[in-house]
């Protein structure tokens, strides 16, 4: 596994780590990590990284504090809960006229339709 959790000003995010972000990163330290995080973060402030707990592998870098880690697990059950409200607020009638099963209100694409194109069908 490879993925970094991160907190910054006003969001909580995490990420999965590719390869090629792994062989961008160097050797696996938090000042590696916090390097490449700082070059892939946009410039809006609040998304800037202020703490983060990454692993890649067997080498684990945790929180650096532990107000970092008790905000992440605060966002990430808000999110969850936000989620399973959002289940809750769907339609029993789906747009068609059927009964709708909850979750997702949108549609899939009909039947062939993304291997149909790529195939010039």
């Amino acid at each position: 596994m490879r993925y970094i959790e991160v907190v910054g000003s006003v969001t909580a995010w995490s990420l999965k780590l590719t390869l090629w972000d792994r062989c961008m990163i160097g050797k696996f330290t938090r000042e590696n990590v916090e390097m490449w995080l700082a070059n892939h973060v946009g410039l809006d402030p609040g998304f800037y990284p202020e703490d983060f707990h990454a692993v890649c592998g067997d080498i684990e870098i945790p929180w650096a504090t532990k107000e970092g880690h008790d905000c992440y697990q605060r966002v990430m059950k808000l999110a969850e809960a936000r989620r399973g409200e959002r289940l809750f607020q769907v339609s029993k009638k789906g747009h068609d006229g059927h009964e709708d099963t909850g979750g997702w209100s949108g549609r899939f694409p009909k039947r062939g339709g993304l291997q149909s194109r790529r195939q010039g069908g």
